[in-house]
């Protein structure tokens, strides 16, 4: 017998303890492979999306009570083209709010940036700037800044930026909170309090809407950015929406959905001075015309005096004659 033929069967042994242990291996290895990547379980799952149920024109429920606004229109669009699956939930503010940070909805559709937020929230890129403003009563002595609040009554929102920031300055205002913007801007119309601190655009289609005809903004102190919002650590969702909004981004897209809500108001903001200018050209144009008017009327004047004179003339010559 060769040496080979006496090492042929420890191999064979050998190789057989190899096998054995790749086969258990695998039976370990194959729950935990199944329990990593589960077939087809994210295909099913519907994120939830959190937003105000009457801030117009961002979010709001239409007359069907359906959701409705630039809000909602953008977060269906990125649904969309990220081909996920959303479901919009509006409610109070200071709920959904509420329900963001104890994780029953995964995002907020419209959420102001700050720093202070950010330590408990993720901001995905804004998709818009709101501008706040101070509204107040005609005839109430006017404020330029925050700091002109000190020792103001002073209505915001529930839960809203305002509330957060005008706490966290300690500027001395005394707070009364609503649960809405409408309502904030009601209470001011109906001579409650000072001031009311709420975002621009809103206000001013709420005071048409609900013909707040008394009301004024008198100051808009600063801007903030505005966005989708994640409870810290979510970063799975927000990619998602970070995503599909730079998407509809650069198809132009998200402009379209902007220039559709939001477009008309900003427009509206400029209307006084749009409207002086129309007044101008229109009393222009008339001006031109009654000129225009006079000249053409003293030139057929002036024929007609002419064609009298001439007259009058050949009569004098045939009564000498």
């Amino acid at each position: 017998m060769t040496p080979t033929d006496t090492l042929r069967p420890i191999r064979i042994i050998a190789a057989r303890r190899w096998l054995l242990l790749l086969f258990v291996a695998c039976l370990v290895a194959l729950p935990a492979i199944g329990r990593a990547a589960p077939p087809s379980a994210g295909d099913d799952r519907v994120i939830v999306v959190g937003g105000d149920h009457y801030h117009p024109p961002y979010e709001f429920l239409d007359e069907d009570g359906r959701p409705a606004g630039y809000d909602v229109e953008l977060s269906r669009a990125i649904a969309e083209v990220m081909g996920i699956k959303v479901r919009i939930e509006l409610g109070p503010w200071s709920e959904m709010r509420r329900k963001l940070e104890s994780g029953e909805i995964d995002v907020l559709e419209g959420m102001s940036y700050s720093e202070a937020r950010d330590a408990t929230f993720d901001f995905a890129p804004p998709h818009a700037i709101v501008h706040q403003s101070i509204f107040a009563r005609r005839g109430t002595p006017p404020v330029e800044r925050l700091e002109d609040l000190r020792g103001q009554e002073v209505i915001v929102q529930r839960g809203d930026i305002m509330q957060d920031m005008l706490i966290e300055r300690d500027l001395g205002a005394k707070l009364f909170t609503t649960d809405t913007h409408a309502d904030a801007l009601r209470a001011l119309a109906a001579g409650q309090h000072d001031y009311a601190l709420v975002a621009n655009l809103p206000a001013l289609y709420l005071s048409r809407e609900l013909g707040l005809t008394n009301l004024v903004p008198v100051a808009r102190p600063f801007s903030l950015r505005y966005g989708y919002a994640v409870k810290e650590g979510n970063a799975d969702v927000l990619a998602q929406f970070s995503e599909g909004l730079a998407i509809l981004k650069n198809t132009g897209r998200h402009q379209a959905i902007y220039d559709k809500w939001l477009g008309p108001l900003e427009q509206g903001q400029g209307l006084p001075w749009k409207r002086l200018g129309l007044i101008g050209a229109l009393a222009s144009g008339l001006l031109l015309l009654i000129l225009g008017g006079i000249v053409v009327w003293n030139r057929l004047l002036k024929r007609e005096v002419a064609s009298r004179t001439e007259e009058l003339r050949r009569q004098q010559q045939q009564l000498i004659q």
